[in-house]
C-alpha cells in the first residue's frame, strides 16, 4: 500500500493518515493518492502532527482503525453523521488529554 507514495520523510501523524486512508472507503473517495495528507480536507495540522479531523458524513463504516490514537497532539475528532459500529478504546484517551470527540449516539468503544 506505500507504493504510490514518494519517497521521503513524513511524520508518525502523516503514517497513521495513511492508514486511515487505506482502510476506509470514504476516506480514499475523499483524499486522492495524488494528494498530500497534510492538504486534505477535513484534516488540520500545527508542526506536523494532526491537531483536527473532520470526518463529518463522509462516509466512513464499520469501525475506525486504533491507530487513530496515537494522533496524541489531537484536539477535535467530529465522527457524526456516518455508519460507524464502533471506535477503538484509544478515542477514550484521547478525550481524556482534552480532545473534544464528536460521534453518533450508539457508536461502541472497542
Amino acid at each position: 500500500p506505500w507504493a504510490p507514495y514518494p519517497a521521503r520523510r513524513v511524520s508518525d501523524d502523516v503514517l497513521v493518515l495513511r492508514v486511515l486512508r487505506a482502510t476506509s472507503s470514504g476516506l480514499r473517495r475523499r483524499w486522492p493518492e495524488f494528494v498530500e495528507l497534510e492538504e486534505s480536507s477535513g484534516v488540520s495540522m500545527k508542526n506536523g502532527q494532526v491537531v483536527v479531523l473532520m470526518f463529518y458524513d463522509v462516509g466512513l463504516t464499520g469501525a475506525i482503525p486504533a491507530e487513530v490514537g496515537r494522533l496524541t497532539a489531537l484536539r477535535e475528532l467530529i465522527l457524526d453523521d456516518n455508519q460507524l459500529t464502533s471506535v477503538p478504546a484509544a478515542i477514550s484517551g484521547l478525550k481524556a488529554n482534552g480532545c473534544d470527540v464528536e460521534m453518533d449516539k450508539g457508536v461502541k468503544f472497542k
